[in-house]
């Protein structure tokens, strides 16, 4: 019966796909990542798929048709209001669907059979998105527009000294504040470089609360970044928890570390007080905190949208408050403007140029709202002959980007 099932699923997201390339005047948000997975799942359908795959298939095909059908819904609202301004809340949705998406297309490729055209052109794109979030050194310094003040902030906070030789800083913000972008500037900052080693980033944000797993996750991630033998603890499953705190405790002792644990959102008894544990030594053995050694000029950086959060972790006299406006008009506008580039539209497009003052306030002094609105309507711009100006305008937050 489940075969039945994807394949009406799937002929249903195809049609839909047709149908609104055909019939509406304006491409629905994220248009381009719908139609890289219909490459994907083209792929697995004609493939030799067992029973537990197929109900995956299922799964995400029904995830996959209530995203299409939600940016459907903000197009045509969107387009039947004629509302001139766009809210944060629409932008920030657009941002959620995409990272949904994405996770639906990484789980479509890891069963696709290796070598086929759609697992080789798509692959790469998921491993760039993640890595993104997983590795610092992708950052592109030249694009963070007005957070030079702020990184050096940071930089004076780590290098002050510590009663037992290990700073804190917890950066704290709402979403599409800059936290990640910030901690990857220091990160990639020359004197950081030179001062810290090893540098390490954790990605949190995926994690949930009190997982056994997570902890494991989270230490042979750190191990492997130190260069720790894979196969002495993926061998062994049984290998405790205290056993890999020992390990990373040896590999970070005498040296001046820098680890960021980026995007952090659960309140997890296991990585609270970190380098700040005053239970019993007992107590805090089979903790994080156990296996990150004090007394080197080391350092730790927590990224959070939620302060409670950095509170626990760090301390709260450790937090460091992003609040918006967190870019004034002018860093606004060159982040918005780096993003429209790298689609191949230069700034001086008459279009771009008199929405400017828009585009600015729709900002709200956000990066990620800069970035996205750029990538959004970098989209829409071959589309502008087809459009009055006004019809641009307000539909910023329904074009065909793939990076909202």
């Amino acid at each position: 019966m489940s075969a039945e099932i994807v394949q009406f699923l799937m002929a249903k997201y195809t049609s839909s796909l047709q149908e609104t390339a055909e019939k509406d005047q304006n491409p629905i948000p994220l248009r381009k990542i719908f139609e890289e997975i219909k490459i994907v799942l083209e792929q697995k359908i004609h493939s030799s798929i067992g029973i537990q795959t197929r109900d995956d298939l299922m799964d995400c095909l029904y995830k996959l048709n209530d995203a299409f059908t939600e940016c459907q819904m903000l197009s045509r609202n969107r387009r039947k209001c004629g509302l001139p301004t766009c809210s944060p809340k629409e932008l920030f949705f657009l941002v959620k669907i995409k990272r949904e998406l994405y996770k639906i297309k990484e789980a479509l490729i890891k069963n696709v059979p290796a070598g086929s055209t759609a697992s080789s052109s798509l692959d790469g794109q998921v491993e760039r998105e993640n890595s993104e979030h997983s590795n610092y050194a992708t950052a592109d310094t030249s694009e963070y527009y007005g957070f030079e003040d702020r990184m050096e902030e940071i930089l004076k906070l780590l290098q002050q000294k510590s009663e037992d030789g290990l700073n804190r800083i917890g950066i704290v913000g709402m979403g599409g504040s800059g936290k990640t972008t910030l901690a990857q500037l220091v990160l990639n900052n020359a004197e950081v470089q030179k001062e810290f080693s090893p540098r390490i980033w954790v990605p949190l944000s995926q994690t949930v609360n009190n997982q056994v797993d997570i902890k494991r996750n989270i230490l042979e991630h750190l191990l492997q970044e130190l260069g720790e033998d894979e196969g002495a603890y993926e061998q062994t499953m049984d290998t405790s928890i205290h056993s890999l705190l020992i390990t990373l405790n040896r590999q970070l002792s005498g040296k001046k570390y820098l680890i960021v644990f980026d995007d952090v959102y659960h309140i997890n008894s296991w990585y609270e007080h970190l380098g700040n544990c005053q239970l019993q030594i007992e107590e805090c053995d089979d903790r994080l905190d156990y296996g990150l050694p004090k007394g080197y000029g080391g350092g730790i950086i927590v990224t959070s949208r939620v302060q409670q959060v950095i509170k626990r972790m760090v301390g709260v006299e450790n937090l460091y408050q992003l609040s918006a406006p967190v870019l004034d008009s002018k860093n606004c506008w060159s982040v918005f403007i780096a993003a429209v580039k790298k689609h191949g539209v230069p700034e001086d497009n008459p279009t771009i140029t008199r929405m400017k003052h828009e585009i600015v306030e729709k900002c709200y002094g956000l990066p990620l709202a800069a970035k996205t609105l750029g990538e959004i309507i970098s989209q829409k711009i071959p589309w502008e002959r087809r459009y009055s100006f006004g019809q641009l305008r307000h539909s910023l937050d329904v074009s065909n980007g793939d990076e909202a």
